[in-house]
């Protein structure tokens, strides 16, 4: 599915708390499973992906403005892992233990 694909198939998902979300990305092409607590991890059997990530969070069900920003961040983090993107969230000059 495109990525805009894997926005809908997501929000029609809504995934409660606990739900486990896996993406995966080959090229611009994704994959989608939502797996509950009980059922353990589920993926698609397929090839390796370029990239992969799984989360879970409590998904902004009914605010689709925070549904765009969540999105973007999965995806974000998920890229993140194969390079070309620091996400990073500490600054390297604060001394640990962190300040923040």
């Amino acid at each position: 599915m495109t990525r805009d694909e894997l926005f809908e198939a997501l929000v029609a998902a809504r995934p409660q708390d606990g739900d486990l979300v896996y993406v995966e990305r080959r090229g611009e092409e994704y994959e989608l499973a939502v797996s509950a607590p009980e059922d353990g991890l589920s993926a698609p059997v397929s090839d390796y992906p370029e990239a992969w990530v799984y989360w879970t969070a409590r998904w902004p069900a009914d605010d689709a403005e925070r549904q765009q920003a969540t999105f973007k961040d999965l995806l974000e983090e998920m890229d993140s892992m194969v390079g070309g993107i620091d996400r990073c969230r500490w600054d390297p000059n604060d001394p640990y233990p962190h300040s923040h």
